[in-house]
């Protein structure tokens, strides 16, 4: 699979279509809603063309999918849901949780829901960052940059889409796929986007230095003198999401259980990311954070 991210490309209805066929309405109800009520709301909007959803009891769909270990009903209903989870790019916090789902449940899936699954989530739910709503020719529009009076200086306004994308496709594409997706990332030349990935790059590197030496932050050893390592990552208990928030890279919803980042992203596809992007001349790679 050639893999690329390319402004204004983004879910391919081909794949949509695919989940569709594939992706029919569970006969079980899911268990475990908190309140019955939400449960009855939550199977008329099923019922419902996507576009007429409420978007706050789809969201607290997914959280209660999250909550209650990815149980066999909840699986199939966020498969038949997926289509219009993601119809909508522009509403991130849903865009986010749905992606959290699915780097949650990735390891829990022993075969693909269909032959070709992962490839129509990468390029649906892996996509969603290159829609065209949010560019304007190459670079990204207006909307994602607002006017911060207090600092004089505008900021990204949804940054939380672009951390959980990248964290997604990272942990998806296989290795051999990753140098081609890098290389698209790198062809995107604008200023607006640059500076946001570049951002995230740097994040991304002190993120992993957290994750590699959580073991020995008890005893304040650092592999790289570089870095300060934050306090609650010595007196928290350790998880990735808390990496992720103290390397200012969550997202809402990146409520990550795991200690290990193995569970979410393969090592191997960690070496390749970085080595690619080092080969890149636009993209930024901190050889002091190395390791």
């Amino acid at each position: 699979m050639d893999f690329k991210w390319i402004p204004g490309q983004g879910i391919n209805q081909d794949a949509i279509a695919w989940m569709k066929q594939n992706f029919k309405k569970p006969v079980a109800h899911p268990q475990y809603f908190e309140y019955e009520d939400s449960r009855d709301s939550f199977l008329t909007m099923a019922d419902n063309d996507p576009k007429d959803w409420d978007l706050g009891l789809a969201d607290y769909f997914l959280r209660s999918a999250n909550a209650f270990e990815w149980h066999d009903d909840w699986q199939k209903w966020v498969l038949f849901l997926l289509v219009g989870l993601i119809s909508n790019p522009t509403d991130y916090e849903l865009i986010c949780h749905t992606t959290n789902f699915f780097l949650q449940a990735q390891r829990l899936f022993s075969t693909e829901p269909y032959i070709g699954f992962r490839e129509d989530l990468l390029y649906t739910l892996g996509t969603v960052m290159m829609a065209p709503i949010h560019w304007e020719g190459d670079d990204l529009s207006d909307e994602w940059f607002k006017f911060d009076s207090l600092e004089g200086i505008y900021r990204s306004d949804f940054p939380d889409l672009l951390h959980s994308q990248l964290f997604f496709v990272l942990s998806y594409l296989d290795e051999s796929e990753i140098p081609g997706w890098v290389a698209s990332l790198n062809d995107i030349t604008c200023k607006y986007w640059l500076k946001e990935l570049n951002q995230w790059l740097g994040k991304f590197q002190i993120f992993l230095v957290y994750t590699r030496d959580h073991e020995a932050l008890s005893h304040q050893i650092r592999s790289s003198p570089s870095i300060t390592f934050p306090r609650s990552l010595r007196e928290q208990p350790f998880t990735i999401g808390l990496c992720l928030e103290q390397a200012e890279i969550a997202w809402n919803g990146s409520y990550f259980r795991g200690e290990s980042l193995d569970d979410y992203i393969p090592p191997e596809n960690i070496t390749a990311f970085l080595e690619a992007v080092k080969a890149q001349p636009n993209l930024a790679y901190d050889e002091d954070l190395a390791g």
